[in-house]
């Protein structure tokens, strides 16, 4: 199963292709990636932080530390080469199963769903306080 790309977005520009960053060298942001089993319209969402060096230092102090989750550094931005890495680390995400790539995709993205299962089996099932 080859899982598939519905869109690349920002919480300000949910489609990637909108977003013109003001100074390329200096972005921060978190994007968000949507991607899919093939022939379902659903999709699962997952983040990556991409971020120049310039973009990191004009952050506050206490902000300057990011790498608690998935991080990509690009020395400036660029759509054409964000979008091409974005299809080709999806693309090499196919498993045998969508339960597969998922799998995948979180080595390289934040999933939406992290800690969901714990959280389901604690609270939801009522194993938990």
């Amino acid at each position: 199963m080859k899982p598939v790309l519905h869109g690349a977005g920002t919480c300000e520009h949910r489609n990637l292709r909108t977003f013109e960053p003001k100074h390329p060298e200096s972005v921060h942001l978190v994007l968000q990636i949507d991607v899919g089993p093939p022939g379902q319209k659903g999709s699962t969402s997952f983040t990556v932080r991409v971020v120049t060096p310039k973009g990191l230092a004009t952050l506050p102090a206490p902000k300057r530390i990011i790498a608690s989750g998935k991080l990509l550094v690009l020395a400036r931005y660029d759509y054409d080469v964000v979008w091409r890495w974005v299809e080709q680390t999806v693309a090499k995400c196919e498993a045998h199963s969508w339960s597969g790539c998922v799998e995948l995709l979180r080595r390289k993205f934040d999933w939406e769903l992290e800690g969901y299962r714990e959280y389901r089996s604690r609270y939801i099932r009522g194993s938990g306080a």
